[in-house]
C-alpha cells in the first residue's frame, strides 16, 4: 500500500469511519507491520496534543495575569480606600472567571461518558433466512437485533461456551443496565484469551467499570487499551482525556 493510501486509511481509522471488515484488516496490519503501528500511534498522539492546546493556552493566560498582578501589587500612591476597592474588584473578577473556567473544563459525568462511548459493533454473525436450521447463536442474534435482550440472553446461554454468545450476552446485559453481570461475561472472554473478541470485551468491560463508579479500574483498563495496538486506541485516549486522567 502506497503512502497516500496509508495516510487516508489512518485518517479514516482515527476518525472512526471504518466498517467492521476494515477494522479487522487494520487490526491485523497493526500487529504485523511495526512501522505502520508506529505511524498510527504518532498520529494519535498528535491529535491528543492538539485537543489539549485550548487548556494549555488558558493556563498560560492565567499565569501571565498572575505575574502582572504581582508586579502591580504595591499601591503606595493610592489611599487605603482605593486599595480596598481594587482588591474587592479583583476578587470579584477572579470568582467570576473561576465559574466560567470551571464550566469550560468541567469533567463530564460517568453517565454522560458512558452514553457517548457505548456503541456495540454491528452484528458479526449474519443470520440468513434461507437456512433450514439455526444454531442457538443465530437465534440469539435475531433476538438481539430485535432488541429482545432478555430472550437473547437466555438463548445465548444455551451455548455457554461460545465466545460470540458471551460477547452479545454482555452487550444485552449492558442494554438492560445489568452492568456487573455484563462484567462477568467480558471477564470470561478475556480469561479464555484465545478468541477473536478480546479487544471488544476489554473495551466494554472498561465501560462497565466506568458506569458502576469503579473509576480506577476503568482508568487502568482504558490506559492499557491506549498503550496497545487495537482498534480502540483512539477512543481510549479520548475517553481518558474526557475523564481527566491523562497527563
Amino acid at each position: 500500500m502506497n503512502s497516500d493510501k496509508s495516510e487516508i486509511l489512518i485518517d479514516r481509522y482515527l476518525s472512526g469511519e471504518l466498517n467492521d471488515a476494515e477494522l479487522m484488516d487494520i487490526n491485523d496490519r497493526l500487529k504485523k507491520d511495526a512501522n505502520f503501528a508506529k505511524e498510527v500511534k504518532f498520529q494519535q498522539e498528535v491529535m491528543a496534543s492538539i485537543k489539549d492546546v485550548g487548556k494549555r493556552r488558558l493556563r498560560q493566560t492565567l499565569n501571565e495575569i498572575h505575574k502582572e498582578d504581582r508586579k502591580k501589587s504595591t499601591f503606595s500612591i493610592y489611599s487605603w480606600r482605593v486599595q480596598t476597592i481594587a482588591a474587592t474588584l479583583l476578587i470579584m473578577v477572579i470568582l467570576a472567571s473561576s465559574i466560567v473556567i470551571n464550566d469550560l473544563i468541567k469533567t463530564p459525568s460517568s453517565e454522560v461518558l458512558f452514553e457517548a462511548y457505548f456503541s456495540p459493533e454491528s452484528a458479526l454473525l449474519t443470520v440468513r433466512s434461507d437456512r433450514s436450521t439455526f444454531t442457538a447463536i443465530d437465534q440469539g442474534m435475531n433476538h438481539y437485533v430485535q432488541e429482545d435482550y432478555e430472550v437473547a440472553i437466555e438463548t445465548f446461554q444455551s451455548d455457554a461456551s461460545n465466545m460470540l454468545g458471551k460477547l452479545y450476552t454482555g452487550f444485552s446485559l449492558m442494554h438492560l443496565n445489568k452492568f456487573e453481570q455484563a462484567e462477568k461475561e467480558f471477564e470470561a472472554i478475556l480469561s479464555d484469551n484465545d478468541n477473536l473478541f478480546l479487544d471488544q470485551a476489554e473495551w466494554n468491560l472498561g465501560l462497565c467499570y466506568l458506569i458502576t463508579g469503579k473509576v480506577e479500574k476503568a482508568s487502568n483498563t482504558f490506559t492499557a487499551i491506549s498503550e496497545g495496538n487495537t482498534v480502540y486506541n483512539k477512543k481510549a485516549l479520548e475517553l481518558l482525556t474526557e475523564m481527566g486522567t491523562t497527563n
